[in-house]
């Protein structure tokens, strides 16, 4: 065990390298193995790219046929619309890996509706 507050010496340096170097080595392997085969980037391209646009054409059953069966959406895009006619979603930016979508959006739009105070 390397003291708390002493300063390294090489024996523990060694030990602590010796521990940790094999765990690093494993991450880095899992990470390039896990990279996002081309033909994968083209079909997950595509799969955002349909959210993306039934997103913004508000079709939602466009969006229940890319989720699996027992994804519930609370909230849902009908009363985002509600609030958002004009709603707008933009890529920034994409990460593919394996089986694995990111995307960096902008959402935008203009508020259509207001809110009635309840006390009024």
């Amino acid at each position: 065990m390397i003291p708390v507050g002493d300063m390294l010496n090489r024996r523990d340096l060694l030990i602590s390298a010796a521990i940790v170097g094999p765990g690093l080595t494993a991450m880095k392997a899992n990470a390039q193995s896990s990279a996002c085969a081309p033909e994968n980037v083209a079909a997950n391209a595509a799969l955002l790219d349909r959210y993306v646009a039934a997103v913004n054409a508000g079709d939602t059953a466009a969006l229940q046929a890319l989720f699996a069966k027992p994804y519930t959406q609370h909230g849902g895009l009908k009363g985002v619309r509600e609030a958002f006619p004009d709603l707008r979603v933009t890529v920034e930016d994409r990460i593919f890996s394996g089986d694995k979508i990111v995307a960096r959006n902008t959402w935008s739009g203009t508020r259509g509706f207001s809110r009635r105070r309840a006390d009024r």
